[in-house]
């Protein structure tokens, strides 16, 4: 039902402004009479709020999976469900979502304005996602390369044309997601350059799990009741914190016996 109402949408107004050029001011609600436009106003505005629903899941839902990858730095995540485990909240994401609004009312003032910021992110958008599902049908459905290319490079180059086109508005306002693009990608690979720097470190103060083992075998720690859980990223390796605790054990268990 979506795509023949939007085909008829977007053809209607295209006949409106054939007929009318005027029209080309504000060609949907042009398309209705007067009585009828305070209700599909009501009704946009409705639309527009749902919109905004379904822009801010997904931002948490982008946020919660760089994190987990180790892209950007941890929040702060609040699970909203007992049965939903993916129904989350993350303040800091909405507070930057908000910052962002309130930055762009204030910079672009009208949505005439905005218009050409939002034909950039939205091709800019469509190109990516062609090239990820070539990636995608190449490697994980294990398609021939050529035949990959066949089913997504004529989608990928329409997409291409519609941004090249975009791009020479950079001026009018363009330059606000490709700005904003570029923030996020030097934060990600600021952070995992730094993160990779601090593994590098970490560890050189590692011991192989085998090692560890053995040693425990010969000398047996101090045991106390309870469990304990060291998380790891390496499995080969004891992590950092388990031998941190071992030796604070072993210190105090030899003050005590002192």
């Amino acid at each position: 039902m979506v795509f023949p109402a939007l085909v008829l949408n977007y053809f209607a107004q295209g006949a409106l402004i054939l007929a009318d050029p005027a029209a080309i001011e504000s060609p949907f609600y042009r398309m209705f009479p007067p009585i009828m436009l305070v209700p599909v106003v009501v009704l946009a505005t409705v639309a527009t709020v749902i919109a905004s629903q379904a822009v801010i899941t997904g931002a948490y839902s982008v946020t919660r999976q760089a994190i987990q990858l180790g892209f950007i730095p941890r929040l702060a995540i609040l699970h909203t469900s007992e049965i939903h485990e993916g129904q989350i909240y993350i303040p800091r994401a909405n507070t930057a979502l908000l910052l962002g609004v309130l930055l762009l009312v204030a910079i672009f003032r009208t949505s005439n304005a905005l218009a050409s910021a939002y034909g950039v992110a939205v091709t800019t958008t469509m190109v990516v996602d062609g090239l990820l599902g070539f990636i995608v049908i190449w490697k994980f459905w294990e398609w021939r390369p050529w035949a990959a290319a066949a089913m997504m490079m004529p989608l990928i180059f329409v997409d291409t044309t519609f941004l090249s086109s975009n791009l020479l508005k950079i001026v009018d306002g363009a330059w606000a997601p490709l700005a904003l693009g570029a923030a996020i990608v030097l934060l990600v690979l600021t952070w995992r350059r730094g993160t990779m720097l601090l593994l590098l470190k970490t560890r050189q103060n590692e011991v192989p799990l085998d090692t560890l083992v053995a040693r425990l075998e010969k000398k047996p720690p101090h045991i106390v009741a309870g469990t304990a859980v060291f998380l790891t990223s390496d499995p080969s390796s004891a992590p950092t914190a388990l031998l941190h605790n071992l030796s604070t054990t072993r210190s105090c268990t030899s003050t005590m016996s002192s």
